[in-house]
Parts: structure tokens; C-alpha cells; sequence
């Protein structure tokens, strides 16, 4: 050993070699006598006494007079021991200051498991969406690294997965994992899907590796909503009496869409309330179908006016769309009905020549069928009974507003100075009656 100066101070240190082998981590000291040394952590600008226990130990290998190894072992390795390490020579006081060697850094990763190339998709996936809405599919690749073919395919009737390309409203894309090295993402993106895009789809693997996933089931439903009503738009009801309004729903999703009814009033619909006079109730038909009854338990005159039937469709279909409107009229408790024809007496049209004429006969009926005729009264003054012609029809239409009433018109196209005359409409059978005269004069140019 060489001389020494004793009045100086000298402090002969080697570099620390670290030694990284499992887990176990080495610092080589060289001093004149060996002083204590210990291991410790670094958090931030502190260096951590490290403890030694069952999992972690410190030892000391002399490897000549003045020098040896310090080690610190790790006996069984967690996720937390990552982190810098130093050791640390605690020297005399007469040689100054403790001193660390240079930090040594300590991953510690999961174990891996072998990777084997193969395809990801859940069991009995179902996915649900509506026209014109947007969908992606995703099938997870495990490709371990190595590059592998990877497709779409949907399979047909026969079966066969028939290969997935791009189009206008498909795209497929693939995505790197950002979390798992040897795994990546394979996209299928709809865009305006439509019910033609129902199906089973899988990704498949081809060439050197051949797997097949697990199928997707797409289903497509339909959004628009078909409200219809009764071909009679229009009832009169009498006051007090019971009605019901009804319209057909048909829609193309589970669950069905909520049905309120509303009164017409301008441009708005008011929503209605139900309560102790009326109420809305819902008759399912089939799976897709149902009728939405509006039921007016005791008719007031005020509740005159039109009604509608109002579907509100989920977000995805669209707005609330309405029914036709529906007209109520309520009238006065009516009085006890007698069938009969009214014509005002002594009325008299005038027109002239290749002119339109319509003339009318109201019919009280009071809901039972009769057989009602027009004639014209001949110079022996006997009716003689009108048939149609190519320029005379007759029409028969049932009233709107008094559902015991209809009216009877006789209408001349191309009208001549032969149809001048007195007319009148005739009832026969269980009930005989004939009307007032109506006077058609007919001038020429």
C-alpha cells in the first residue's frame, strides 16, 4: 500500500459498478477500512433508508484488502420495486461527508405469457341500431407481432362469409392497441346503414394463420312510423253520450313508442289530459302494431273540435309526428227523430243553357235505409222517376253535421231548355212521403 500524508485528508473511492443479474443489484467500494455501508431508495430529492426483511437483503463480499461488493438482493421481485437505488458509504467523521454511488434504475414488468396469434369477439354479440344512423364493429387482433391478413366477411344464406369491401357508406380501418403491444383493433364503420345491412358479420384471419371469430349480429331496424286513421274523419256525438277516436301505430322497434293525444287549436297541438271524462288506452295487435284510443266517457259541447293522435319517436328515428285530424262535432240531446223530405216551398232556380245545376233534397233517414227517387211532374201531373243520363246524376251524401240527416242532388251538365220543370224527390216503401216542388227554369242565350 503506498505511502500515505496523515495530515491530509484523502478519500479513495472507485466508481460503483452496478451488476444488474434477476435482482440483484451491486455497488464496489475501495477505502482504506471498510466503512458501514447501506442501500437506499430515491423519492424526489431524498435517498430512503432502505429496510431489509423476507423480501430484500443487503450483503458484503470482501474482494481484497481494501475493497468489496455491497449488494442489495431482491428475493422476490413486485411491481412496486421499480425505482432508483444507491448505495451509501457512511464514512469516519475525520474523512468527511456520507457519499451515494450514481443511482441504479430497477424496471420490474408482469411476466408474459406466450403469444399466439387469434381473433377477439364476445359471444353472442348483438348490436341494435336504426336506418340511416351510424355503427361501428370492432373484432380485437391478437397478431403478436407478426403481420397477419385480416378481413370482414358477412355470411350469407349458403353460409359462406362472404368477404367485406369499402363503399360509400362502409369503411374498415385498422388501430394499432396503445396498450397492449401485440394486439390491434379492426373496425368496421356504417354510415347511412340501412336495413340491407342486417346480418352476421366476423373477421377472419387467411395465409399462414387461419382463425375465425365469433359472429356480430347486426340488426337494422326501421325508424319511420305509420299512423293511420279510420276512412270517416268525422263524428257527431250527442251530449252526454260516450265516443271513441282511434288511430293504427306501426313501428319498427322494441320498446313501442309513448302515443298521447292532443286537441287542434290554430297551428298547435295541445296535449290532452286524461281524467274522469275521457282516457287514452292502447290495444296491441301484433308485435309492431297497436291502436291508441282516445274514449270521451260523458260528450260535452265543448269538446267539439279536432283531435290527433301524436307517436313520440325515440331521438334516433326523428321528431313526434302526428295523425290526421280527426273532427268531433257534439250536438244537443236530439228529440224523437220521424223520417222525412224537406225542400223549402215554392223554390224556384233560374239558369240558363250548357250551365251547371245542382239541386238537393235533404233526407231525414234517422239511421234507417230508405229508397229515395227524384221525379218530375209531367202535364198530367203524374212524377215520373229520374234516371241518370249522360248530362243528370244523383248523389247521395251523408251529412257532417246531423248524423240522422243525408242530402239527395240531382245535377244537370250541359243543361237545356227540355230540363225546365218541376222536381221533386219521392220516398217509398215502409215509410211514403214526397217533398216540395223545386222550379228549374231554364233560359236560353
Amino acid at each position: 500500500m503506498p505511502n500515505r500524508n496523515l495530515g491530509a485528508r484523502e478519500k479513495i473511492v472507485g466508481r460503483p459498478s452496478l451488476v444488474v443479474s434477476d435482482a440483484e443489484l451491486h455497488g464496489s467500494i475501495r477505502l482504506p477500512a471498510r466503512p458501514a455501508v447501506t442501500w437506499c431508495r430515491q423519492q424526489g430529492e431524498s435517498c430512503m433508508q432502505l429496510e431489509t426483511g423476507e423480501k430484500r437483503n443487503v450483503s458484503w463480499h470482501q474482494l481484497a484488502p481494501n475493497t468489496g461488493v455491497s449488494s442489495l438482493t431482491f428475493l422476490s421481485v413486485s411491481l412496486c420495486d421499480s425505482g432508483e437505488y444507491r448505495c451509501k458509504v457512511h464514512q469516519r467523521k475525520a474523512c468527511g461527508d456520507t457519499i451515494f454511488s450514481p443511482s441504479l434504475q430497477l424496471y420490474v414488468t408482469k411476466k408474459e405469457k406466450e403469444c399466439s396469434p387469434d381473433l377477439r369477439v364476445k359471444r353472442n354479440t348483438v348490436w341494435m341500431t336504426y336506418t340511416k344512423q351510424t355503427l361501428r364493429i370492432n373484432c380485437t387482433v391478437q397478431h403478436c407481432g407478426s403481420t397477419l391478413t385480416v378481413e370482414w366477411c358477412k355470411i350469407e344464406m349458403s353460409s359462406r362469409c362472404a368477404p367485406m369491401n369499402e363503399s360509400a357508406h362502409i369503411k374498415i380501418q385498422w388501430e394499432q392497441s396503445q396498450e397492449d403491444p401485440d394486439a390491434a383493433f379492426l373496425f368496421l364503420h356504417f354510415t347511412n346503414i340501412s336495413m340491407k345491412d342486417s346480418g352476421l358479420y366476423r373477421c377472419t384471419t387467411r395465409g399462414n394463420v387461419s382463425r375465425i371469430s365469433h359472429s356480430i349480429n347486426v340488426s337494422v331496424l326501421e325508424c319511420p312510423t305509420e299512423i293511420s286513421v279510420p276512412e270517416k274523419r268525422s263524428w257527431v256525438a250527442q251530449v252526454s253520450s260516450s265516443l271513441t277516436l282511434s288511430c293504427t301505430v306501426r313501428y319498427g322497434y322494441q320498446p313501442r313508442p309513448a302515443v298521447t293525444w292532443c286537441r287542434q287549436q290554430g297551428e298547435s297541438c295541445m296535449q290532452l289530459e286524461t281524467g274522469e271524462k275521457r282516457n287514452v288506452s292502447w290495444h296491441q295487435l301484433a308485435p309492431n302494431t297497436g291502436v291508441s284510443s282516445l274514449t270521451f266517457l260523458s260528450v260535452s259541447l265543448c269538446d267539439s273540435g279536432e283531435y290527433r293522435c301524436k307517436v313520440h319517436q325515440r331521438k334516433a328515428c326523428g321528431d313526434t309526428i302526428f295523425s290526421p285530424s280527426l273532427q268531433l262535432y257534439v250536438t244537443r240531446q236530439e228529440k224523437e227523430c220521424f223520417p222525412g223530405l224537406r225542400v223549402k216551398r215554392n223554390t224556384v232556380r233560374k239558369t240558363y243553357t250548357q250551365e251547371t245545376l245542382r239541386i238537393n233534397c235533404t233526407v231525414r233517414h234517422c239511421g234507417s235505409t230508405l229508397t229515395v227517387e227524384w221525379c218530375k211532374l209531367e202535364m198530367s201531373s203524374r212524377c215520373v222517376p229520374m234516371n241518370e243520363s249522360p248530362h243528370i246524376k244523383i248523389q247521395w251524401e251523408q251529412s257532417q253535421e246531423d248524423r240522422n240527416a243525408a242530402f239527395l242532388f240531382l245535377n244537370f251538365t250541359h243543361i237545356s231548355i227540355k230540363d225546365s220543370g218541376l222536381y221533386r224527390c219521392k220516398m217509398w216503401g215502409n215509410v211514403s212521403t214526397v217533398s216540395h216542388s223545386i222550379n228549374v227554369s231554364v233560359l236560353g242565350e
